[in-house]
Protein backbone atom coordinates (compact mmCIF):
# COMPACT_ATOMS: atom_id res chain seq x y z
CA UNK A 1 0.00 0.00 0.00
CA UNK A 2 2.85 2.40 0.71
CA UNK A 3 4.63 2.04 -2.64
CA UNK A 4 2.21 -0.08 -4.68
CA UNK A 5 -1.03 0.45 -6.57
CA UNK A 6 0.69 2.25 -9.44
CA UNK A 7 2.72 4.65 -7.30
CA UNK A 8 5.96 3.55 -8.96
CA UNK A 9 4.61 5.17 -12.15
CA UNK A 10 4.07 8.53 -10.45
CA UNK A 11 6.08 11.16 -12.34
CA UNK A 12 6.91 13.15 -9.22
CA UNK A 13 9.39 11.03 -7.19
CA UNK A 14 8.26 12.70 -3.95
CA UNK A 15 4.78 11.26 -4.48
CA UNK A 16 5.82 7.63 -5.02
CA UNK A 17 4.82 6.74 -1.50
CA UNK A 18 1.69 7.22 0.63
CA UNK A 19 0.80 7.03 4.28
CA UNK A 20 -2.23 4.88 5.03
CA UNK A 21 -4.71 5.46 7.83
CA UNK A 22 -7.37 2.84 8.54
CA UNK A 23 -9.00 1.19 11.53
CA UNK A 24 -6.64 -1.19 13.40
CA UNK A 25 -3.66 -0.21 11.25
CA UNK A 26 -1.49 -0.33 14.38
CA UNK A 27 -2.30 -4.04 14.66
CA UNK A 28 -1.59 -4.94 11.02
CA UNK A 29 1.34 -2.53 10.56
CA UNK A 30 3.12 -2.03 13.90
CA UNK A 31 5.74 0.61 14.68
CA UNK A 32 3.88 3.20 12.58
CA UNK A 33 4.89 1.54 9.32
CA UNK A 34 1.77 2.96 7.69
CA UNK A 35 3.04 6.53 8.28
CA UNK A 36 5.23 6.02 5.26
CA UNK A 37 5.30 9.32 3.38
CA UNK A 38 6.47 11.16 6.47
CA UNK A 39 9.19 8.54 6.98
CA UNK A 40 10.50 9.12 3.46
CA UNK A 41 10.31 12.88 3.90
CA UNK A 42 12.64 12.77 6.94
CA UNK A 43 13.91 9.24 7.52
CA UNK A 44 15.83 10.19 10.68
CA UNK A 45 12.62 10.61 12.68
CA UNK A 46 12.16 7.61 15.01
CA UNK A 47 9.05 5.46 14.43
CA UNK A 48 7.48 6.52 17.73
CA UNK A 49 7.62 10.22 16.74
CA UNK A 50 5.96 9.78 13.35
CA UNK A 51 2.36 10.40 14.59
CA UNK A 52 3.39 13.76 16.07
CA UNK A 53 5.28 14.68 12.90
CA UNK A 54 2.25 13.71 10.82
CA UNK A 55 -0.03 15.95 12.92
CA UNK A 56 2.33 18.88 12.51
CA UNK A 57 2.52 18.38 8.75
CA UNK A 58 -1.28 18.41 8.51
CA UNK A 59 -1.19 21.94 9.86
CA UNK A 60 1.07 23.25 7.07
CA UNK A 61 0.26 21.12 4.00
CA UNK A 62 -2.68 22.44 1.95
CA UNK A 63 -5.76 20.23 2.26
CA UNK A 64 -6.08 19.83 -1.53
CA UNK A 65 -2.70 18.01 -1.55
CA UNK A 66 -3.67 15.51 1.17
CA UNK A 67 -5.14 12.83 -1.16
CA UNK A 68 -1.79 12.62 -2.97
CA UNK A 69 0.18 11.76 0.15
CA UNK A 70 -2.29 10.30 2.66
CA UNK A 71 -4.68 7.42 2.01
CA UNK A 72 -7.90 8.04 3.87
CA UNK A 73 -8.79 4.56 5.08
CA UNK A 74 -10.40 2.80 2.11
CA UNK A 75 -8.02 -0.17 2.26
CA UNK A 76 -9.72 -2.17 -0.52
CA UNK A 77 -9.50 0.76 -2.95
CA UNK A 78 -5.86 1.26 -1.99
CA UNK A 79 -4.99 -2.38 -2.67
CA UNK A 80 -6.88 -2.42 -5.97
CA UNK A 81 -5.08 0.73 -7.11
CA UNK A 82 -8.20 2.89 -7.24
CA UNK A 83 -6.58 5.42 -4.91
CA UNK A 84 -3.69 6.17 -7.25
CA UNK A 85 -3.72 9.91 -8.05
CA UNK A 86 -1.32 12.03 -10.05
CA UNK A 87 -0.56 15.71 -9.93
Amino acid sequence: MEHGCGLAKQENPFLRTRSSFFYLRWLLLPFNISIHWEHHLVSAIPWYSLPTYHARLQAVIPREVWPYIWNDGDVIAQLKGDKYLTI
